[in-house]
């Protein structure tokens, strides 16, 4: 027989709700450091657990100790959760009693590769819109003194050096001309990223 347990997981600690076959209710806190310690030695455990972040990571680890884990999509479990005020301990005993009448909307658990991809394409849109919050942010503090570039990135890095050099503050010239290396080497880092 099934043990449903309801897990609502947060960076520090982790609610646990367990409903055994008799019905009984068991409800624990433990650091979510030590999650899978407090899981691994326990039997016929049926998990569910909310999608969030650091969620993958510890469903690989519970999927690897042989435990039946689902993840539950937050955005449509919300309307189902226990009425009351919203606690942990609520959270964790609907996601246990949804598990026990299979009424769960499950989200894919990512693989690491996919994981992985995903992570190295967002840091290179980081660096996108990083270099862009930079150059864009250098044209406007130009135009403040009539020093205008022509539209387009391949513009901006044709024409940055000699209209850095018409402004006759020193300390701006160099704070902006640190900003266009920042963004020389963003865009370098985006380029690196794009063979990976």
């Amino acid at each position: 027989m099934l043990v449903y347990t309801g897990i609502d997981y947060h960076k520090r600690t982790s609610t646990i709700c367990f409903i055994f076959p008799d019905g009984k209710k068991d409800v624990k806190t433990v650091l979510s450091e030590n999650l899978v310690k407090e899981l691994v030695n326990r039997k016929n455990l049926l998990v569910g657990i909310e999608a969030s972040c650091g969620v993958n990571h510890v469903v690989d680890q519970l999927k690897t100790a042989g435990i039946n884990v689902k993840i539950i999509n937050p955005n449509k479990f919300r309307g189902i959760g226990i009425g009351g005020k919203k606690t942990d301990i609520k959270d964790a005993e609907a996601l246990a009693e949804c598990l026990k009448v299979n009424f769960i909307p499950e989200v894919y658990h990512k693989g690491i590769g996919a994981r992985r991809l995903k992570s190295l394409l967002r840091i290179r849109e980081q660096y996108v819109q990083s270099r862009v919050s930079a150059t864009n942010h250098t044209r406007g503090i130009l135009r403040e003194y009539g020093i205008t570039i022509n539209a387009g990135a391949e513009n901006f890095w044709d024409e940055i050096a000699g209209k850095l050099e018409q402004l006759d503050f020193d300390i701006l010239k160099q704070k902006l001309t640190d900003m266009v290396f920042e963004s020389r080497r963003l865009a370098a880092k985006k380029r690196m990223l794009k063979r990976v």
